[in-house]
Parts: structure tokens; sequence; C-alpha cells
């Protein structure tokens, strides 16, 4: 039985004083830095870079954080890797994706770990295959979650129209614990690399 719990941290200021005082307004905040991070192609370049590596292994992606400047004057953002990285796979399919007209998905090999840099944890791989069911079950369904507004009233119709999928989507024996950003993220990272597969093999 594999349990699977990821939690969002707020954003603090210079201090380290909080100053969002809810689950929402971390979780807004993340999401709005993350579409702002990737609207460059060099921010777009370091977030993809940063999805590929692994949990445990240095970085310098928190580094570029620091001094960007999607963060607020006098603020910076204090999160969990695991969950930023997640955070972003909405944001990149919005950017390179939302504005074109629905496209296919490809099925991914069932070999997860060549998307990363390193041996991905067993957690992640579970969250992956999880997040590729979802997308594979129901691709419209996901579309809409993953390019609705945050605590909208699109998002839990969203949500609800993908329940059949998520049900499914569940391995017997798994006890799954998430969040609705992780649920966001999971399937943004299977929607945005399946559109990926799907677009490069029309192309070519």
């Amino acid at each position: 039985m594999i349990a699977l719990a990821l939690f969002l941290a707020g954003v603090q200021d210079m201090s380290g004083v909080p100053i969002a005082g809810s689950r929402e307004d971390a979780e807004r905040a993340m999401a709005a830095f993350a579409r702002c991070e990737v609207k460059s192609a060099s921010g777009r370049a370091a977030a993809l870079a940063f999805t590929r590596e692994v949990e445990g292994t240095p970085s310098d992606y928190p580094q570029r954080l620091k001094s960007s400047s999607c963060a607020a004057r006098g603020t910076s953002l204090s999160f969990r890797p695991t969950l930023f990285r997640l955070a972003l796979f909405p944001a990149l399919y919005a950017r390179d994706y939302g504005k074109a007209a629905p496209v296919e998905v490809a099925a991914l090999p069932a070999g997860y770990q060549q998307e990363f840099d390193g041996a991905p944890s067993e957690q992640t791989l579970v969250l992956r295959r999880f997040g590729d069911c979802v997308v594979q079950h129901d691709t419209a369904g996901s579309r809409t979650l993953v390019l609705s507004a945050l605590y909208s009233p699109e998002e839990a119709s969203a949500i609800g129209s993908l329940q059949p999928a998520l049900s499914q989507c569940v391995a017997a024996g798994q006890q799954l614990h998430f969040s609705r950003s992780t649920i966001r993220g999971a399937v943004g990272e299977a929607l945005y690399k399946s559109t990926a597969a799907a677009a490069a093999t029309k192309a070519n």
C-alpha cells in the first residue's frame, strides 16, 4: 500500500513572516509564480530542466527563484520542490498549448524513468502513472481542469467530471491522498508530455 501526501508551503516575506494566510492564498501565489516563470524562453527552459530533476539532487533552480522578476518586491516563494515541480506543468501546458484548439495526445511508454535525469522515487512514479491514466481516460476533461483557474467554479466542475477517471486510475491496494494542486499537477504533467509527444509525431 502506497500513501502519498503532498502539502504546500506558503509565501513569506524576506524576514520569514507569512504573508499568505491560507492554503488557497499559497496555491494561488505558487500558480501565478509558475505562470510568470514560464512566459520567457529562458524561464521555460529552466522550468523544463527542473522538472527532470529527482528528489534529493542538488539544484540551482531555487536560487533562480530568489532573483526572479516574477517575485513581488520584498517577497520570496517558499515551497516544497516536489509540489512546485507539479505546479509548473499546468503553466507550461497553458503557455504552449492553451490557446490552440485541443490536440491529440499520444500514449506514453510505461518506462517513465526516462523522463528524469536520475532514478525517481516510487511515489513520483505512482503519481506519474496516475496522471497519465487520467489523461488517457478523459483527455478533454483533463484539459478543462488544467486550464481552469484555481478555486473557480470551472475547476470544481472539471474535478467533478473527472471523478470516474480519477477513481478508475487508483490501482487496487493504493491509498493516495491528493490535494487539489497535486491532482492538477499530475494531470498537467501527463497532459503536457502526451500532447508534446503527439505534436512531435505529427511534425515528423
